[in-house]
């Protein structure tokens, strides 16, 4: 469950640091696929416009993984995807945990 938060006492998105998000695919260019319900694009549009904190960082496991996704103009990269076989940034080899 969700933990019950008064929307007061959370933070907006471009005031956090890290964000850590679930996937459920991405691509070895670190272009991600949620959930569809579109929350987190929307969230951090700004970054779009600059660069981190937030750091946006997706948590898989390795076999999520596919060979290309789509991407459409609202996406929201992530700056690195991180699963039990190491850690994955955008045009790069993935580092080895």
């Amino acid at each position: 469950p969700e933990p019950d938060v008064a929307l007061e006492d959370t933070l907006e998105p471009s005031q956090m640091a890290l964000v850590v998000t679930p996937l459920v695919g991405f691509d070895t260019q670190c272009r991600r696929l949620g959930m569809g319900g579109g929350w987190y694009d929307r969230s951090f549009a700004f970054r779009h416009d600059r660069p981190a904190p937030p750091w946006l960082v997706g948590a898989a496991f390795a076999v999520q993984q596919v060979e290309s996704l789509p991407v459409a103009s609202w996406d929201v990269p992530v700056d690195a995807i991180c699963t039990e076989d190491g850690t994955l940034f955008p045009s790069a080899a993935p580092v080895n945990a």
